[in-house]
């Protein structure tokens, strides 16, 4: 595997670490990507020659189903070893990060009030309810999750994000980890080449990386971002506005928010379904079909149907996430029927599409190669699910 040279474009905002401590980041990045290139290249190898053989001489025929591969694999000493690297390759990740977050925060909380004001505003709503299926884990292992606080104007869970899951994505995410919203930007305008909506909405915002391309990609736009998370609004809040970056962000639940109806011209997210519960995202497509205005657009880009993935060990690896990084709801996702919630949601059957998006990656610079702007669109992404709200006569 070559070595990954990504490195991240840092802001005042942004922990920057002493030299031992980005060193510390960097090991960590590299373990976890070896870990992850080992859960879907040798083990894959060891499942058709160890573990599938193993299957067959006990059932007389080859795992049918996800679940029985699974099973199958955790059996197998060479998995374990891969899905308890993996484990603690993610739990390095953040405690390699939380010592310099730690010790910057009272710096970091100062500049974010530094830059409070700019071309964005903030609204928090102190007295918003957290949903429980954001409370009862710490998502990805991060401490605290996205909303923990502790201290006044707290912003260190929205640093702890953004190092940490450029760390986690191996760099790929891009320099400003926005590569995302970049993909989700090309998405659209491929679909819409011609489209100007007047207002968007991020849903599940958290710090506003993902929505950033969007005010680059329509500048005539107002561009609004919501998440239940404090923290991470206040640490967004302040990163857009440094980066001058006009968006409005606010406390708010996306199940149900506090804008006029028939508001928004397109309503986004990204990666925020799989992370609530399945009644959550039924209220979240009732509120965006609420939300938009005659013709208006929705579009969420959220987990690919491991189910298209042509053998059981690659949806196994994929779906390993659920069990080892404190992602509780993704394996039910896949289960929903999806396109009936729409419907109900009131979206006409004729404007819904479950599609799928490359991931947008940057690519590492090399000698040979040491432009830091290169991107590559991968095979295999993100499901994008789409739906229109009718032109009323």
């Amino acid at each position: 595997m070559a070595l990954n040279t990504n490195h991240q474009d840092f802001h005042p905002l942004l922990p920057r670490g002493t030299h031992d401590e980005r060193a510390r980041q960097e090991f960590v990045k590299s373990l976890h990507e070896r870990a992850s290139g080992l859960s879907r290249a040798e083990a894959g190898w060891i499942y058709k020659g160890r573990v599938v053989p193993a299957f067959q001489a006990r059932y007389g025929r080859a795992p049918a189903t996800r679940e029985e591969a699974r099973i199958a694999l955790e059996c197998d000493p060479f998995w374990q070893t891969v899905v308890g690297l993996r484990r603690t390759a993610q739990e390095l990740l953040w405690s390699s990060v939380i010592d310099t977050v730690e010790r910057e925060g009272p710096a970091l909380i100062a500049s974010a009030r530094e830059h409070a004001g700019g071309p964005g505003s903030l609204r928090l709503s102190p007295a918003l309810p957290i949903p429980d299926y954001l409370t009862g884990v710490d998502f990805h292992a991060m401490p605290g999750s996205y909303h923990g606080e502790f201290a006044t104007d707290d912003v260190c869970a929205g640093a702890l994000f953004e190092r940490g899951t450029f760390l986690y994505t191996h760099g790929y995410i891009g320099p400003m980890s926005e590569n995302l919203g970049r993909g989700m930007v090309d998405f659209v305008r491929r679909k819409h080449p011609d489209w100007q909506p007047r207002r968007i909405l991020d849903m599940g915002c958290g710090i506003g990386s993902c929505t950033l391309p969007w005010v680059d990609a329509f500048p005539g736009a107002e561009i609004h971002g919501i998440d239940v998370a404090a923290p991470g609004l206040r640490y967004g809040h302040a990163r857009a506005n440094l980066l001058g970056k006009a968006v409005q962000f606010s406390q708010q639940n996306a199940e149900h928010t506090d804008f006029p109806a028939g508001h928004f011209d397109l309503v986004v997210s990204h990666i925020l379904l799989h992370e609530t519960s399945r009644e959550a995202i039924a209220n979240i497509f009732r509120e965006s079909f609420r939300l938009l205005a005659p013709g208006g657009r929705m579009v969420h880009a959220d987990l690919p149907d491991i189910r298209f993935l042509p053998d059981l060990f690659q949806q196994v690896s994929v779906d390993q996430d659920h069990y080892d990084n404190n992602e509780p709801l993704w394996a039910g996702y896949y289960d929903l029927d999806l396109k009936g919630l729409l419907q109900a949601a009131g979206f006409p059957s004729e404007t819904i599409a479950l599609e799928s998006a490359g991931m947008v990656l940057s690519l590492p610079p090399s000698s040979a190669s040491p432009d830091r702007s290169r991107t590559v669109t991968s095979r295999f992404g993100y499901g994008v699910i789409s739906a229109q709200r009718p032109i009323q006569k």
